[in-house]
């Protein structure tokens, strides 16, 4: 593993500084990791606009508490973690305010954008809005993310084998699905 060496140690060196208050480091840290974060909050919640406020709320967060990561190489699935969290209270907050606002009859005269129209259209799309948020995250770990059963086993705080068992029957339900 002597590839990964320079690596852990750029990780471990910008995450030192950042901790200690150099904003080139911590800039160079987003710079890293930021598309992962925002990849795997747009899966999850299917939305741009989600994936982008969850991304800014996970910064903010993860900004504060930089200091309690103890091991440089999990950097990476801690802030993925952290993205993936504020996704899904994001989430949970909108379907409380939809229920609370929920119209009364039919016909709320609100019509659908352009975006969810085009989206409407492409196969794969429908079929994974149907999936729960765990069941998309799983698969933005991944397919999107490019994580290991083994890391993914670790960020959700199962096995290897529980990850492998549940991806192996998600994809057949997709396959079901597209077919």
């Amino acid at each position: 593993m002597p590839a990964e060496e320079p690596t852990v140690r750029a990780v471990a060196g910008l995450l030192a500084a950042a901790v200690g208050g150099d904003h080139e480091a911590l800039t160079q840290i987003v710079l890293r990791y930021e598309a992962d974060m925002a990849r795997l909050s747009f899966v999850i919640a299917g939305d741009a606009d989600v994936a982008r406020e969850a991304v800014q709320r996970a910064w903010q967060r993860a900004v504060t508490r930089l200091g309690s990561v103890r091991d440089e190489r999990r950097l990476r699935a801690w802030l993925l973690a952290i993205s993936a969290n504020e996704t899904r209270q994001i989430l949970r907050r909108a379907r409380r305010r939809a229920r609370a606002e929920q119209p009364i009859g039919e016909g709320s005269g609100v019509e659908p954008d352009v975006a969810t129209q085009i989206d409407a259209r492409m196969d794969l799309v429908p079929v994974l809005a149907q999936l729960n948020e765990a069941d998309r995250e799983l698969l933005a770990l991944r397919y999107v993310i490019g994580l290991t059963s083994e890391e993914i086993g670790e960020q959700l705080k199962v096995s290897p084998g529980a990850v492998r068992t549940r991806l192996s029957r998600l994809l057949h339900k997709l396959r079901q699905e597209l077919t």
